[in-house]
C-alpha cells in the first residue's frame, strides 16, 4: 500500500488506476474463534466481549456440527491434549 500523499516518487510510463479498498483489501469476515488455553466460563465471556465479540450460542445442528468441525481441526493447540 502507498500513501499518495506522502510518498515521494515520480509516475514515468505508468498509469493511476483508482480501484475500491474491498478489491485490494478482503474485509473481515466475523465467525468463531478458538482460544485454546482453560478458562473459567466467565473469563471466556469477558474475553468475548474484551474482543468486541460475544459467546457462541448453538443454535441449530448444522451449527453445532460447523463448530465442532473447527474445534477438531484446531484441536492440537488445545492445552492437555
Amino acid at each position: 500500500m502507498v500513501s499518495w500523499d506522502s510518498a515521494s516518487f515520480s509516475l514515468v510510463n505508468m498509469s493511476v488506476i483508482e480501484r475500491p479498498l474491498a478489491e485490494i483489501c478482503e474485509p473481515f469476515k466475523p465467525g468463531s474463534v478458538i482460544f485454546p488455553e482453560k478458562k473459567t466460563f466467565q473469563d471466556h465471556v469477558d474475553l468475548c466481549y474484551q474482543m468486541r465479540g460475544r459467546p457462541t450460542v448453538i443454535r441449530s445442528e448444522d451449527q453445532l456440527d460447523e463448530l465442532t468441525e473447527v474445534f477438531f481441526e484446531h484441536f492440537s493447540l488445545c492445552e492437555g491434549n
